[in-house]
């Protein structure tokens, strides 16, 4: 997923590989599967591809995307920006 998110101009931030685990429930016959959380920073389209991938994927399960808002993850809006130049 990572090199799919590169091909599309994103870029990779944090890896966080939390290993095997078991489910809380049953998910299609399978009882454990492989945790892994990937940071990225990239367009909406990219993220709708990423997305379409792993839904097409048979070996994931499971995923969720969230994205976050724009001051959590440190981008600030054009307006704002531009406000803060003229301030300076």
């Amino acid at each position: 997923m990572a090199e799919l998110v590169r091909s599309h101009g994103g870029s990779v931030g944090h890896i966080d590989r939390w290993g095997r685990r078991t489910f809380a429930y049953e998910l299609k016959h399978k009882t454990e599967g492989f945790y892994l959380f990937l940071e990225v920073v990239a367009e909406p389209e990219a993220m709708a591809e990423v997305d379409r991938m792993l839904t097409l994927t048979d070996e994931v399960l499971r995923h969720r995307i969230i994205r976050q808002p724009d001051k959590l993850a440190g981008r600030a809006h054009a307006g704002e920006a531009s406000s803060d130049a003229e301030a300076g």
